[in-house]
């Protein structure tokens, strides 16, 4: 009856814990930050994943260290009649027991300080954003994003992390990894000004304009520097020309591709509302 009974217990306290950790597998494991899925997992999406492991961790730390008697061993200390017998036993088993459990908390004691200092230094990287975009360099150093935000900082976002080479370098990592990345010239641009490298700045600020996410600030500095740089040269003058002639060309290509969408998809409206009235030679039911 006692192993019996034990069983039903045991078995159906293990199914459960499989059929959680299977649902745990289905629902959380995808954003649990262990794999790639698509893009990288932020850390505060993390949290509902880290939450059913730790309650699991703590499942199997309990188990280990204080394992659960099986059936058998039940029976045999319910079996036996003599008391000496029963303390020999208890002598020749208490100590192994003893000196196993230790090493198992010590064991359990020094993980818990190697995950409470990585935590502690995670959290140090979120209280600024630098280490914390270093961190992101280290985790994805394929990342364009990543790349850009940091020569920010190098170019002058941070005073004392002031580096012009450091800056551009990260900037042509950029281009490296993503040549369509537009929002990178407005940043070489701001880069090349402050090197006094005037005819590089003043091509990139001419595709800062082109992009549509940088549009506003580099038409601001258009207008402010155009102007003062003209004055009285006529080199400078033919230059803005040239630019000027290059963005509105730009644009009109621009205009010119939406135009042909926009016909595009009157074409394909036209043709889906023929074929549902039941109109066109073309179009058999």
């Amino acid at each position: 009856y006692t192993v019996q009974t034990s069983w039903k217990r045991y078995g159906i306290e293990g199914i459960l814990h499989l059929l959680f950790a299977l649902a745990w597998m289905a629902t959380l494991f995808p954003i649990s930050g262990v794999v790639k899925v698509g893009t990288f997992i932020a850390d505060r999406i993390t949290v509902a994943s880290t939450v059913v492991v730790c309650i699991l961790t703590a499942r199997f730390l309990t188990t280990w260290l204080h394992p659960i008697p099986q059936p058998e061993q039940q029976l045999e200390q319910e079996s036996t009649s003599s008391k000496k017998t029963n303390k020999k036993r208890k002598k020749k088993k208490c100590k192994p027991k003893n000196r196993y459990f230790y090493i198992k908390a010590l064991l359990v004691v020094l993980g818990v300080v190697y995950l409470w200092r990585k935590v502690h230094y995670r959290t140090m990287d979120w209280m600024d954003s630098v280490p914390l975009l270093e961190s992101s360099l280290r985790t994805c150093p394929r990342s364009a994003k990543s790349h850009l935000e940091i020569s920010k900082v190098y170019s002058g976002l941070v005073p004392e992390k002031f580096d012009l080479d450091l800056s551009l370098h990260h900037l042509r990592q950029v281009e490296e990894i993503d040549a369509s990345y537009c929002d990178v010239h407005h940043q070489f641009a701001h880069v090349h000004v402050q090197k006094q490298e005037l005819l590089l700045f003043e091509e990139r600020l001419t595709k800062a304009i082109l992009c549509p996410f940088t549009m506003g600030g580099a038409t601001e500095m258009w207008r402010r520097y155009w102007p003062v740089v003209t004055n009285d040269n006529p080199a400078a003058k033919s230059r803005m020309n040239k630019y000027a002639q290059q963005i509105e060309q730009a644009v009109q290509e621009e205009q010119f591709k939406q135009q042909q969408q926009q016909q595009q998809q009157q074409q394909h409206q036209q043709v889906a509302a023929s074929g549902w009235t039941g109109g066109g030679d073309h179009i058999e039911f």
